[in-house]
């Protein structure tokens, strides 16, 4: 099998990852419950049907703020409504 370089190219492209900066992270701190928690829920000990919370974080003033998620319709996300 004989690939060509542009095939290669196109094939690796998509999977390409993101900069993560492992020497020199920034830090946020916030009071929020649960923020910058992760959890894997194997069984429901409650009956609660709550969504996720999601921050959008300014690194130059280490601030974080939620973004409000509608439970049902359309999430906007980055543009306007």
């Amino acid at each position: 099998l004989q690939i060509k370089p542009t095939v290669l190219t196109a094939m690796l492209a998509p999977s390409r990852g993101f900069s993560v900066d492992v020497e020199g992270p920034i830090t946020f701190q916030e009071t929020a419950e649960g923020f910058g928690q992760s959890m894997l829920q194997i069984g429901s000990a409650r009956n609660v049907n709550e969504t996720g919370k999601v921050y959008k974080c300014d690194p130059d003033s280490r601030r974080c703020q939620e973004i409000p998620i509608q439970s049902r319709g359309t999430l906007y996300c980055g543009g306007q409504q």
